[in-house]
């Protein structure tokens, strides 16, 4: 199972996490809150000044970045290709209101919103199907500031005192088990069913940590604060005051609760993994951990683990697994009376940041004042764009449905899964000139290609909301039956067998009509959502040059991840376990390991270093892309290389807030957008004659240094 993590990319602005992995099998999604909308970025935007050094990148400039960009600079793309072959766009184009980045990616959604207004804005539609009605009904309450503004604060100052007015652990536990006095109040775990690793037909409960939600991003921040993480905390402190003092607090008792809950996670962070740590191909073996009900309750110590997971509807497991042991250990430690009011401070802040944006205006404003400032937005977002991105956050698979059928795509699907199927042809062949490859490996790497599975636009089952009717008319109450709903519905999945026709890999992060793809290694499985489905990355007019540029090297990405340094620990059927002849796999990682040591040696800026332990998966993932495509147009006439090249570095054309860079390359497991130009096309003898690349020019690699390792 793929649970998608914050990431830094492409213009999705739900908070796409991955709490079980950390890698994000699909586009890299824009880490802009859960629901990016609108606010501004005030006084804690002026901690980050110290952060916004730019300049220094080697071998080339952070170019996503404007700042690094002026009117008369030398263009060449034998020096600096994504530069060259973007300049006019990146001159051109800003940074809209509310975001934090703007790339082709959210070209598309911009036209995607679009057809999903117009869609919730007919209300002829909404009579045709019960998951339309659902879908405008949130929709349209989201919108509705009059109403949201009569019902005010006052859900959120009754969730408040009722957590204070907790007095014992035994208190605690009984308001964490009763899912409607705690919805978004968090409990210090994650709890989900997920693709058992070791048997992918199957489900499993996974219990996972809470790198997810940390207040300072990453626990390294936690040990030696950075200037990131000072505007980490800065914003968090700006909302936790704006919440609690309407909520009755003083100024000072705020930042108190907002302290004792940074202490409260400083303890937790000691036994969180890292983002590297995350992203590593060795985690997925860490994390394998299985329980039994007896042991959980051994190792959850006092932590009511048995309790909660019955309230919550996963109490019927045989088995579950613990992704991260030694954190269980340490949260069931602190589950105790000592320590009650730093878990209430906890649960007080970590409650003001999720419900912020579900209540009135001026939370709502707050919400994105803290927004902004994490990711460098500033100005105001459209809320159309807030209320649809909402709507696909808590609705996935009604709005999905809905919009399928409104806009008729049976045929657009076909034809995308045709070209799937093309690109994963060219494997087979590619697969088998791997000189570096055995026979018997080539063997197994393609029958695993064979049964790779296409998913195109939309899932072939739904999720049935015919249980689902929103009561009453406060779209706060709304967002908590979505919320009880989706939580009861992934908890209906366990102990069952996976149904390869739904989409609920995704979990409750993402949906096909985000502008993504991905790929399960869990299934083997790519999915093509039709979000992505949009000029500039795909029109039925496209030339080959500039399909294969743009849309074929997505594909090709997705399927790439099969044979990537994590994708590649699981066999044809989404096992994890280990298919790989012992040379094959020390072959692998050598070529894997130098890959890596060159990435590191790129500077972004000074002291900001480009990662590629972190970012391994996904370079392997857009280098075999590249070799993939090259390899199927090989012998087409005529193909126009130039045109093909060109449209791949606007592909992922972006200009950049420095802090939303800063968190790409320093936690998301995609490269900065540059480099996933630069350093791909360095690898091809293709470019070096399409632009007459030379030795002496910037972007020229020699021949025994090239790192693609397929």
């Amino acid at each position: 199972m793929i649970r998608f993590r914050i990431t830094a990319v492409s213009l999705i602005t739900v908070l796409l996490t991955a709490a079980l992995s950390g890698c994000t099998y699909g586009i890299p999604a824009e880490p802009a809150g859960e629901d990016a909308a609108s606010g501004t970025a005030a006084s804690v935007n002026e901690v980050s000044e110290s952060s916004r050094i730019t300049t220094g990148g080697s071998p080339w400039i952070d170019s996503e970045i404007k700042a690094n960009l002026t009117e008369d600079m030398e263009l060449s793309v034998k020096d600096d290709f994504y530069l060259a072959a973007n300049y006019d766009w990146l001159m051109s184009t800003d940074i809209p209101e509310g975001k934090p980045r703007y790339n082709a990616f959210s070209e598309v959604e911009d036209r995607i919103e679009d057809n999903i207004a117009k869609f919730m804005n007919d209300k002829a539609a909404a009579v045709q199907s019960h998951e339309a009605g659902l879908s405008q009904t949130f929709y349209h309450a989201l919108l509705d500031w009059e109403a949201r503004d009569k019902t005010g604060f006052e859900p959120a100052r009754e969730k408040i005192a009722a957590i204070m007015d907790i007095k014992d652990t035994d208190e605690l536990t009984s308001f964490l088990c009763d899912t409607g006095k705690s919805c978004f109040v968090p409990s210090g775990i994650d709890v989900y069913n997920g693709t058992y690793f070791a048997d992918s037909t199957r489900y499993i409960v996974m219990i996972d940590d809470i790198h997810d939600s940390l207040l300072l991003m990453d626990p390294t921040e936690y040990k030696e604060r950075s200037d990131m993480g000072e505007v980490y905390y800065q914003a968090a402190k700006e909302l936790t005051e704006n919440m609690l003092t309407r909520a009755g607090f003083s100024e000072e008792e705020a930042d108190a609760v907002l302290e004792g809950a940074i202490e409260f996670e400083t303890q937790l962070a000691e036994d969180v993994p890292t983002s590297v740590e995350l992203n590593s191909p060795e985690h997925f073996h860490s994390i394998t951990n299985l329980y039994d009900m007896d042991g959980l309750k051994k190792l959850y110590k006092a932590y009511p683990i048995e309790e909660l997971l019955h309230a919550k509807g996963y109490g019927g497991a045989e088995q579950y697994q613990v992704t991260t042991p030694d954190y269980a250990a340490k949260l069931g430690s602190l589950y105790k009376d000592e320590n009650l009011e730093q878990i209430k401070d906890y649960m007080l802040v970590n409650y003001c940041i999720l419900s912020a944006n579900k209540l009135d205006r001026e939370a709502f404003e707050a919400f994105y004042r803290y927004n902004n400032a994490l990711y460098g937005a500033s100005g105001k977002m459209s809320e159309t764009y807030y209320a649809i991105n909402l709507t696909r956050r808590y609705l996935p698979d009604a709005i999905t449905k809905a919009y399928v059928e409104y806009y008729h795509l049976e045929e657009t699907k076909n034809k995308i899964k045709k070209l799937c199927e093309d690109i994963i042809n060219v494997y087979e062949h590619m697969l088998g000139e791997e000189d570096w490859l055995s026979a018997e490996m080539k063997e197994r790497a393609i029958e695993k290609l064979h049964c790779m599975e296409i998913h195109s636009l939309y899932p072939e089952k739904y999720t049935d909301y015919d249980s689902l009717e929103f009561t009453g008319d406060s779209a706060y109450g709304y967002f908590e039956q979505a919320e009880i709903f989706n939580s009861r519905h992934d908890a209906s999945y366990t102990g069952q067998a996976v149904d390869r026709g739904e989409w609920n890999f995704m979990h409750d992060h993402a949906n096909p009509l985000m502008a993504n793809a991905a790929y399960s290694p869990e299934m083997n499985s790519i999915y093509i959502f039709a979000g992505i489905i949009a000029d500039p990355i795909y029109r039925e007019d496209m030339s080959d040059e500039e399909c294969y540029g743009c849309l074929g090297q997505v594909i090709g990405h997705e399927i790439s991840h099969a044979f990537d340094p994590i994708g590649s620990q699981y066999d044809k059927d989404g096992n994890l376990k280990n298919w790989w002849t012992a040379e094959d796999q020390q072959a692998f990682h050598e070529r894997a390991e130098k890959l890596i040591k060159y990435y590191d040696t790129i500077t972004i800026w000074d002291g900001l270093n480009a990662s590629g332990e972190l970012d391994q998966s996904e370079i392997v993932a857009d280098m075999g892309a590249m070799k993939a495509i090259l390899t199927l147009v090989k012998d087409k006439t005529d193909f126009d290389y130039e045109t093909f090249f060109r449209s791949f570095a606007g592909l992922w054309r972006c200009v950049s807030s420095p802090e939303i860079e800063y968190i790409s390359a320093t936690q998301d497991p995609h490269p900065v957008l540059y480099l996933r130009i630069n350093v791909v096309v360095q690898q091809f003898e293709e470019f070096y004659k399409t632009f007459g690349i030379k030795e002496g020019d910037r972007m020229y690699l020699a021949p025994g240094d090239r790192v693609a390792v397929w």
